[in-house]
């Protein structure tokens, strides 16, 4: 049961994250071609569109059999998943990782890769081009893993703040209990910041 409930979590999460990106990448490409009528623009984005659909499919691949022997160090897992969030997303996304003695089992990588996903897909639902920082770092024996971005002021009817918490904050919580790590999300200073930190 413990095995089957991984394994749920690892293809909700993956299919929400895929989902999320196509949902606002069409949102963009409907607005691209009924207001504007820019086809140039809109046969662009149905190429990034095509990607995002390619990428989810190999996630969700793995995530059904359970290929963890696959998953790289996670720092460059970070900067796999930034890369495709900025050039999916046209938004100026900036990797810091500190110094570790020894990088994180790979079940402590891949939930600290999945809490970044989520965090990076809703900030593109809520304050959309704001630009985002991820950091890493190693603090007290924990991994301290760090997401955040300007609020965005101009988009009306945000909800930073769901039924859960914030930012699927339910979802990182169930993805981190198990290995004793937190995760912690609200406003800080015009900014919302994700916080995950987990044992090393």
């Amino acid at each position: 049961m413990a095995e089957r409930a991984r394994m749920a979590r690892e293809i909700h999460d993956v299919l929400a994250g895929s989902l999320g990106l196509l949902g606002i990448q069409l949102e963009v490409l409907h607005t691209v071609l009924a207001d504007l009528g820019d086809v140039d623009s809109a046969l662009k984005l149905l190429v990034e569109l095509q990607q995002t659909a390619r990428e989810g499919l190999k996630e969700t691949h793995r995530a059904v059999h359970g290929l963890r022997s696959e998953l790289r160090p996670l720092d460059q897992e970070l900067a796999a998943l930034v890369d495709r969030h900025r050039e999916v997303q046209h938004t100026d996304v900036t990797l810091t990782v500190a110094d570790t003695p020894q990088w994180p089992a790979p079940e402590t990588a891949l939930a600290l890769v999945r809490v970044t996903g989520e965090a990076l897909v809703n900030a593109a639902k809520h304050a959309p081009h704001q630009p985002i920082t991820v950091a890493l770092r190693y603090e007290s024996g924990d991994v301290v893993l760090t997401i955040e971005n300007p609020l965005d002021h101009n988009v009306s009817d945000q909800r930073y703040r769901t039924v859960d918490g914030g930012y699927g904050l339910l979802g990182m919580r169930e993805r981190l209990s198990p290995l004793g790590g937190t995760v912690t999300a609200g406003a800080r200073q015009g900014r919302w910041v994700v916080t995950a930190r987990v044992p090393n």
